[in-house]
């Protein structure tokens, strides 16, 4: 991040802190990034619950019988 805050241009010394707006767009990229493998995790832990109680609650009409 703080590299692209420093870039100036091709072929040209970076100067400290010359482009603010990275910063934003970095922390940004960075959030979405962040929730988006979240969203991912939790989509998945949600599935794998759902399924499993699906296949009990036929287990259970199995044993009623």
């Amino acid at each position: 991040m703080w590299s692209s805050v420093d870039a100036v241009g091709i072929q040209m010394q970076p100067i400290e802190s010359y482009n603010d707006f990275m910063i934003i767009y970095m922390m940004i990229i960075v959030i979405i990034i962040c929730l988006l493998f979240l969203n991912l995790f939790v989509g998945v832990v949600i599935e794998t619950f759902n399924r499993e109680k699906e296949r009990l609650s036929y287990n259970q009409m199995l044993k009623a019988s």
